[in-house]
């Protein structure tokens, strides 16, 4: 549980940090041009909470010699996963996106639990594992929805620069609240830093 804790502290804020500045991240990185990767980004972002912490399952299967599951982890994931991307790249990247988060945020939440359940982890054990990194990401995320709202919106001369200053106030606000606050709730984190 403390991998899962760990991957839990590292990934989650990456994830939402991403999807919540994905607007102004395309425009200063990318330019007007390319407003269609928003919405894609944004729903990969969040694919990614859930894919990180599947893949502590099967290396637990694995530790305990149950090589057989994740041959039917890999599976499932194959025949769900390969038809349902095949449909939905018919409505382009965001399509694509969209039904892979659809189904294999799904999917990975039910391989976490069942590979719990292998190795003798409630499902309470896991969202309690996961339950204090989710709430300080949730917070940071609406706190950066709230900078990203407050603050101007691209100037029409330069919207790169707009975007990259945007970019930055929020990104620097969302790492001090999550930063600080996993500094305080997290003595492990406060330990692995001194080192």
């Amino acid at each position: 549980l403390a991998t899962l804790r760990n991957i839990a502290v590292v990934t989650f804020p990456i994830g939402i940090g991403l999807a919540t500045v994905a607007p102004d991240a395309v425009m200063a990185l990318y330019g007007p041009n390319w407003d269609g990767a928003v919405i894609v980004l944004q729903l990969i972002s969040l694919l990614l909470l859930a894919n990180c912490l599947k893949v502590v399952g099967p290396a637990y299967l694995l530790a305990a010699g149950d090589v057989r599951a994740n041959v039917y982890i890999s599976l499932i994931y194959t025949v769900v996963l390969v038809p349902a991307l095949a449909f939905g790249v018919n409505y382009g990247p965001a399509g694509a996106a969209g039904t892979w988060l659809a189904l294999g945020a799904p999917l990975s939440i039910g391989v976490i639990i069942w590979c719990g359940r292998k190795v003798n982890v409630s499902v309470m054990d896991l969202c309690r594992t996961v339950a204090g990194p989710g709430l300080r990401v949730a917070v940071m995320g609406a706190v950066v929805l709230g900078v990203g709202w407050a603050l101007p919106p691209f100037g029409a001369e330069a919207p790169v620069f707009w975007a990259w200053i945007r970019l930055l106030a929020q990104v620097a606000v969302g790492a001090l609240i999550y930063a600080g606050w996993t500094l305080q709730a997290e003595p492990e984190v406060q330990d692995y830093v001194r080192k």
